[in-house]
């Protein structure tokens, strides 16, 4: 295997590694539950990879903010099927703690959009179906075995296809 096989062989790991944390990241209000409630603003958001984003100068930085994105988007696709009443609803963080209601579900499929368009913008225009078939895999197994059926797969579908549009016109201007 030639240098630039390893490279990409080794990017792609991380932006895997990358997506499966991803995808629990959301999960972390639940260690700090007297700051976040469940669904925090904070966490149920792509302020987190958005971090990594902005220090990702190289190519593996970048590979793994892509990763988070996605990992973060494909969880929101599932917490957004959550009617607000049932446990998906999003607060705000401590000292407030305010409900943001019916905004809810709004921010979370808003918040998915952008994070498979901001991660698509960080891989060359090569790679992007690729990685965007791995997250599909990915949030096809995670409905599965999370929630036992396929509908966050199928929302994660939509707005996977939805930030690819997107990503494409902009790519064009």
């Amino acid at each position: 295997m030639d240098t630039s096989t390893q490279s990409k062989a080794i990017l792609a790991i991380l932006f895997l590694v990358a997506l499966v944390a991803g995808i629990k990241v959301p999960d972390l209000d639940l260690l700090v539950a007297e700051i976040l409630k469940p669904h925090s603003l904070i966490t149920h958001s792509i302020l987190l990879p958005a971090l990594v984003h902005l220090v990702a100068r190289d190519a593996a930085r970048q590979w793994i903010a892509a990763g988070l994105y996605f990992g973060i988007a494909i969880h929101l696709s599932a917490v957004v099927l959550v009617p607000v009443n049932e446990g998906g609803m999003v607060w705000t963080p401590w000292p407030a703690q305010v409900p943001l209601d019916f905004a809810s579900q709004p921010w979370l499929a808003i918040n998915a959009v952008l994070g498979v368009f901001l991660a698509l913008g960080l891989v060359e225009p090569v790679f992007r179906l690729a990685l965007t078939g791995f997250a599909l895999v990915t949030a096809l197994v995670f409905a599965y075995l999370t929630h036992g059926g396929i509908l966050p797969f199928i929302v994660f579908g939509g707005i996977s296809a939805m930030a690819l549009g997107l990503r494409q016109k902009f790519s064009d201007t």
